[in-house]
């Protein structure tokens, strides 16, 4: 996994925060990661961005549902 040295400070209504920290325990992730898997999913689609090994890789079931 690439190090992660920048931040990104957005500005959420009440209900979305929620809804997002309760989508993050679900698939026991942090807030941060499962909200840099969403970016990611969006800007790269399902394979991942050319010319590193996809997001993760760690977790076996990744993309399946």
């Amino acid at each position: 996994m690439e190090k992660i040295t920048e931040s990104l400070k957005i500005h959420l209504p009440d209900y979305l925060k929620h809804d997002i920290q309760d989508q993050a325990m679900v698939e026991d992730r942090s807030v941060s990661d499962w909200a840099r898997r969403v970016f990611e999913l969006h800007l790269y689609g399902t394979v991942g961005r050319k010319g590193r090994e996809g997001y993760g890789a760690d977790r076996p079931n990744e993309g399946h549902t």
